[in-house]
C-alpha cells in the first residue's frame, strides 16, 4: 500500500548541510532574558548562529549563512553594540564572550539561531571551554543527531523544537526528531524539553504522530502559540486548552507558555 501524504512526510530525510570547519558565521551576541519555555525570565547570554536548513513560516529571525559579521551587545539594557566580522573561530568568540559574562550574572549561554548544530566542528571546540565557565543551553530544531552526539557531554539544557507542518509549512521531520530525542535523553545530566509552536488548527493525525515519539514522563512539553507580526497569538485560548488537555492524557508535563519577551518588548 502506498504511503499517505502525511506518512511520506515522516519518511522523508532531513537535509543536513553540517559544516565541518572550526569557524562559524554569527548574527549577534547579547545579554537578555529568556522569553520562552520553562526557563523564562532567566538571564542568558544569547549567541545567535547564522543560517538554517529549515524555513519555518513563523520564524521571526533574519538569518543569512553569509552574514558579514555579528553585532555584540554586552548588556541589552545599557551598553552600546559593536560589530565583529565573520567568520569567527571558537577562540575569537570566547574572547568576546568573557567580558559579556563578567558584566552580569548569567544563568547560562543560549546557543541559538538559526541552527547552531550546523556548525559541528566549531561547537566541538567551543563547548568544552565554554561549559567550564557557564552552563550551556542549546536551542535546536532537533534534527541533527550526529552533531548533537558530538557535544552532548557539555550541554546542560536542550530546548528542542518539534516542527509541526501545520505551523511551519514544511514537512514534519518526526523520524529525525525521534532519533534526536533518544540521543538527548541518553545523558541523564542533560535536561531536555520540547517546544511545540502551534497554530490555530493542528490536525489530529499530527498530534497522534507527535505522541508516538514523545516519552510519557520526564520531558516537559511547552505549547507555544505562534506570535503574529502584530503581537497577537496565532492560536486561541480555547485551542491551547484543548491541546493541553489532549496531550496530557499521555504526557505528564504539558504547559502553555507564550513568548514573554514579545510582551516585554526585548530581543
Amino acid at each position: 500500500m502506498p504511503l499517505s501524504p502525511f506518512a511520506q512526510t515522516l519518511a522523508r530525510p532531513v537535509a543536513s548541510p553540517v559544516s565541518r570547519c572550526a569557524v562559524a558565521s554569527l548574527i549577534e551576541a547579547f545579554s537578555s532574558l529568556q522569553g520562552e519555555g520553562p526557563y523564562v525570565g532567566r538571564r542568558q547570554l544569547f549567541v545567535r548562529f547564522a543560517g538554517c536548513h529549515l524555513a519555518c513560516a513563523y520564524c521571526d529571525t533574519t538569518l543569512t549563512p553569509d552574514a558579514r559579521g555579528m553585532a555584540v551587545t554586552p548588556l541589552a539594557d545599557e551598553s552600546p553594540s559593536f560589530f565583529v566580522e565573520n567568520p569567527l573561530t571558537p577562540e575569537a568568540l570566547l574572547s568576546l564572550m568573557r567580558p559579556l559574562l563578567d558584566a552580569a550574572p548569567h544563568h547560562s549561554v543560549s546557543l541559538t539561531g538559526g541552527e547552531p548544530l550546523l556548525y559541528a566542528d566549531f561547537l566541538r571546540e567551543l563547548a568544552p571551554a565554554l561549559s567550564a565557565r557557564v552552563p550551556l543551553y542549546l536551542e535546536t530544531s532537533g534534527t541533527h543527531v550526529e552533531a548533537l552526539a558530538d557535544i552532548l557531554p557539555w550541554v546542560d539544557i536542550i530546548a528542542m523544537d518539534v516542527k509541526l507542518a501545520s505551523a511551519t509549512g514544511e514537512p514534519s521531520p518526526f523520524a529525525a526528531h525521534a532519533r534526536f530525542l533518544d540521543v538527548a535523553r541518553s545523558r541523564p545530566q542533560t535536561r531536555t524539553f520540547i517546544k511545540l509552536v502551534v497554530g490555530p488548527y493542528p490536525p489530529a493525525e499530527e498530534l497522534a504522530a507527535l505522541g508516538a515519539i514523545l516519552p510519557a514522563r520526564g520531558v516537559p512539553v511547552i505549547l507555544q502559540p505562534v506570535t503574529r507580526p502584530d503581537g497577537s497569538l496565532g492560536a486561541s485560548a480555547a485551542t491551547l486548552m484543548r491541546l493541553q488537555r489532549e496531550l496530557s492524557q499521555s504526557l505528564d508535563d504539558v504547559r502553555v507558555i507564550p513568548q514573554t519577551h514579545k510582551v516585554l518588548g526585548i530581543a
